[in-house]
């Protein structure tokens, strides 16, 4: 009985932890699309003076996965021209989304 008790025990730390070990597949599909618009945005000719620049975008999805920008939120109206014409209609690599489905990414432009 005591075997049989200390075999279920550890049967059940193993399952656990593998669970644990796999990070949630929702949490790596936005990292994705993260990493997608930082390259994207990467080779830029925008100038930053003195402080970081700072944006938050909102956008959705069209079927062909192609970013539609519904809003950008800023201070400075030359990083909204520059996300505008660097982000609308961008294709990208994403597998679970729905159509209409919106995002939220904050945009940050340092010197």
């Amino acid at each position: 009985m005591g075997k049989l008790s200390l075999t279920i025990a550890m049967a059940i730390m193993l399952v656990s932890g593998s669970v644990w070990a796999t990070p949630p597949e929702e949490n790596n599909e936005v990292k994705t699309l993260s990493e997608q618009i930082q390259e994207i945005l990467s080779d830029n000719s925008i100038y930053v003076k003195k402080e970081d620049l700072t944006a938050r975008v909102l956008f959705t999805l069209t079927e062909d996965k192609r970013i539609v920008i519904l809003a950008i939120k800023t201070e400075y109206w030359d990083v909204r021209g520059f996300l505008n014409r660097r982000l609308d209609k961008k294709k990208v690599d994403i597998t679970h989304f729905e159509v209409g489905e919106q995002f939220v990414v904050d945009v940050r432009l340092t010197s």
